[in-house]
């Protein structure tokens, strides 16, 4: 699996694509909640995202706001991906 920020926003991208949102396109920094994509759909989507990098979020992380857009969501993954040495 090739860790880069665009591999990561690109796969972002596609499990928010196949959650809720029916949209084709969408900017990384749109509000994901003001497209439809819910409360439940970003818990499966944080599921989905420690099972796919290996990575666990801590409780305080757990805010609808670090998960309201791609780049916000790209950044935490980044960032958890760093303090493990795997990027």
């Amino acid at each position: 699996m090739v860790l880069n920020r665009a591999a990561i926003t690109n796969t972002i991208t596609e499990m928010i694509k196949q959650g809720v949102i029916h949209q084709t396109a969408f900017g990384e920094d749109e509000d994901l909640r003001e497209l439809g994509f819910h409360s439940i759909a970003i818990i499966t989507l944080m599921v989905n995202i420690e099972s796919r990098y290996e990575i666990e979020y801590d409780d305080d992380e757990l805010l609808l706001s670090n998960f309201s857009t791609v780049t916000g969501i790209v950044d935490g993954i980044i960032r958890k991906l760093e303090q493990r040495g795997r990027m």
